[in-house]
C-alpha cells in the first residue's frame, strides 16, 4: 500500500513493510475494520476480515504506540474468538480506536485538521459573536461599546452577536441577549463555560467567535480565520503563583494530564477566538468544569476538539495590565484591565472607535 507519511517526506513511499510505525496506515486498516463491521459482522468471512484489519494496524503502531496497539490486538482476538456479547459491543470499541488513532495523526500532522478547518469556513460563511458578560464593569459598560464598535469595524464575516448575561446594558441593540445566572459562587471559568454552552444549544450556533468585553479589535480580521493562538506558560509557572486563578490553572493542566494530554502550554490567551461548536459540544459535557474551583475555559474549549497546535499570543495581541503613559497598540487584538482602561486607554479607545456602532440605542 502507498503511504505518504513513511519518514515525515512529502512523498508516497510505494514499498511499505508490515510493521513500518506509521499512524496513516494504521487508520487505513481501523477505517476499514470500522467500515466492514457494519456490513454482515455475524458471517466468519467478514469478522476475519475485521480482525485481520485489526491485526494490521497493530502492527503499525506496536513500537511508537504500544497502548493502542494492544487495543487493536485485544479487540481483533475478541471478534475471532466471538467475545462479543452483542454487535455494539464491538462497534463502540472501533468507535474509540478510530477516534484515538485519528487523533494521533492530527498530532503528528497539524496541517490536515487546519485544512479541515479551512474547508469547513468556507462552509459555513459566517461566524457569530459570543460575548459571555458578567455586571463588574466600572464604566457603564463602555467596554462593551468598544468591542462592539470594533466588531463591527474590523471583524469580517460577522453574523449575529449574541450577549450572554442578566445584565446586559438597556442601550443594547440589535443583539440577542440570552439570561444566564452565574451560579457558581468560586468558579468563575464554570460559569463562563456554561453561558457558551447554553448560547450554542439556545440559538444553533455553529461558529462562533468567543470574546470578552474587553477585548478589542484593533486591525480586520476574518471571523472565520482567526488563528489557534496559545499561552506560553508551562504549569511550573502557576504552580510557582498564588491565587485562585493559579489554582484553577494547576487543576486544568492536571485534569486533561489525567486523560494523557501533556501541555507545554495553555489557551487562555484571553483574546477572541473562533470556535466551531460540533468539535467540542459533545466532549464538553464528559469534561467537570463546573466542579470545584473549576477548569479554565478557553483550554477546556479548545482541547475538546481536535486542533491543538497554535501560535503565540504574543504576536497578536497588545496587553495592558497598568497605567502607562502612551499606549502603543500596533496588533490585532488588545485587551487590558481596570487600571489601564480607567488610566486613558478608554479616552484613546474611544478615539479609534468614535462612531457608534449599530449594537447601541
Amino acid at each position: 500500500m502507498a503511504c505518504s507519511c513513511h519518514k515525515k517526506e512529502a512523498k508516497s513511499a510505494f514499498s511499505t513493510k508490515p510493521d513500518d510505525q506509521c499512524v496513516f496506515c494504521a487508520r487505513k486498516h481501523i477505517k476499514n475494520a470500522w467500515t466492514a463491521w457494519g456490513e454482515f459482522c455475524y458471517e466468519d468471512l467478514n469478522r476475519d476480515y475485521c480482525s485481520g484489519q485489526l491485526r494490521a494496524a497493530a502492527d503499525h503502531m506496536k513500537f511508537d504506540h504500544y497502548d493502542l496497539a494492544i487495543r487493536c490486538r485485544d479487540l481483533a482476538v475478541m471478534i475471532e474468538e466471538v467475545g462479543d456479547t452483542s454487535i455494539l459491543a464491538v462497534k463502540t470499541q472501533l468507535d474509540r480506536i478510530l477516534e484515538d488513532v485519528r487523533n494521533l495523526v492530527y498530532k503528528e500532522h497539524p496541517d490536515i485538521p487546519r485544512r479541515l478547518f479551512d474547508l469547513g469556513c468556507e462552509m459555513d460563511g459566517k461566524a457569530d459573536l459570543i460575548i459571555p458578560l458578567g455586571n463588574g464593569s466600572r464604566s457603564n459598560n463602555d467596554e462593551l461599546r468598544i468591542l462592539l464598535r470594533s466588531a463591527e469595524k474590523n471583524l469580517q464575516n460577522l453574523g449575529r452577536v449574541i450577549v450572554v448575561s442578566t445584565f446586559a446594558p438597556s442601550w443594547l441593540r440589535n443583539a440577542l441577549v440570552l439570561p444566564v445566572e452565574d451560579t457558581l459562587k468560586e468558579n468563575k471559568d464554570g460559569n463562563l463555560i456554561q453561558k457558551v454552552v447554553d448560547a450554542v444549544k439556545a440559538f444553533d450556533v455553529k461558529r462562533f467567535v468567543l470574546a470578552a468585553d474587553d477585548n478589542v479589535f484593533c486591525q480586520p480580521v476574518d471571523a472565520l480565520r482567526i488563528p489557534i493562538l496559545y499561552l506560553n506558560q508551562p504549569k511550573k509557572h502557576y504552580e510557582e503563583s498564588d491565587g485562585r486563578w493559579a489554582k484553577r490553572m494547576v487543576n486544568t493542566y492536571n485534569y486533561w494530564e489525567s486523560r494523557g494530554i501533556e501541555l507545554k502550554y495553555n489557551y487562555e490567551v484571553h483574546c477572541p477566538q473562533t470556535f466551531r461548536s460540533s468539535e467540542f459540544m459533545d466532549e464538553i459535557s464528559n469534561v467537570p468544569y463546573r466542579e470545584g474551583i473549576g477548569l479554565s475555559l478557553y483550554t477546556c474549549l479548545r482541547l475538546c476538539g481536535p486542533v491543538r497546535s497554535g501560535s503565540n499570543v504574543a504576536n497578536w495581541k497588545n496587553c495592558f495590565e497598568k497605567k502607562q503613559d502612551d499606549y502603543v497598540i500596533d496588533k490585532v487584538f488588545c485587551g487590558y484591565n481596570d487600571e489601564s482602561f480607567l488610566n486613558g486607554l478608554r479616552e484613546k479607545l474611544f478615539k479609534m472607535f468614535d462612531k457608534k456602532s449599530k449594537y447601541e440605542g
